[in-house]
């Protein structure tokens, strides 16, 4: 299947009662035209053929396009409920998250043309990571100090699936997003690809906040 219908899918699993939610987000980012990227179970349910359940379509977005986004956003659903943090906006019906694209290096540059691909829903474009950067952006999630126990097992199973699914992946590409990762050692995420690939495992634990990565050898 293509990757506009692997989004529909994960769309019809993360709405089930309107599952036309995600047109609706297409169209709205496309009537702005936001600098923005589809991530989270989304991206990765298209980018690996294999849609999984989420709860939310999450969206990496400019900051100064965010408003307009949901001013579009609510001239087709009506009134929003909407929490605001420094970096993120949760629209709380329907579930979006949007991720401010421009507090961490990391972000900045997944903004950046090269790093995303168009694919066409409802008749608009939208952007994807391309599957080096949907790698390293679930790294990031994976040890980032606020991320709960499960949902860094869900990172790490999607970082799997990826790998599964995207084998020829441009190693330069990956190790210089990597590098975006200051407090990471930039060794580690080449070592999770290459224990993942081998069949490996990988064990974490949390030192403090610091996400601490164990590799166990197949």
């Amino acid at each position: 299947m293509s990757l506009a219908e692997n989004l529909q899918i994960v769309s019809g699993l993360a709405f089930p009662a309107s599952p036309e939610v995600l047109n609706v987000v297409a169209q709205a980012l496309a009537e702005v035209e936001a600098r923005h990227l589809i991530v989270g179970g989304f991206a990765v349910g298209a980018l690996t053929a294999r849609p999984r359940a989420t709860v939310d379509i999450d969206i990496m977005i400019a900051r100064e396009d965010a408003g307009p986004f949901e001013e579009a956003l609510a001239r087709r659903l009506g009134p929003l409920e909407i929490e605001r943090y420094r970096s993120l906006d949760r629209i709380k019906r329907p579930a979006i998250d949007l991720i401010m694209s421009d507090p961490t290096a990391l972000r900045r540059e997944s903004l950046r043309a090269e790093h995303g691909q168009d694919v066409e829903l409802a008749g608009v474009v939208v952007r994807l990571p391309v599957p080096e950067l949907a790698v390293v952006l679930k790294y990031a999630s994976m040890v980032s100090r606020s991320r709960s126990a499960d949902d860094a097992r869900q990172d790490l199973a999607d970082l799997g699936r990826l790998l599964t699914n995207n084998p020829a992946l441009d190693d330069a590409l990956l190790a210089r997003l990597a590098k975006t990762l200051h407090t990471r050692s930039p060794k580690e995420l080449p070592r999770i690809i290459a224990t993942l690939r081998a069949g490996g495992d990988i064990g974490m634990s949390r030192a403090g906040s610091r996400v601490m990565v164990t590799f166990i050898d197949p």
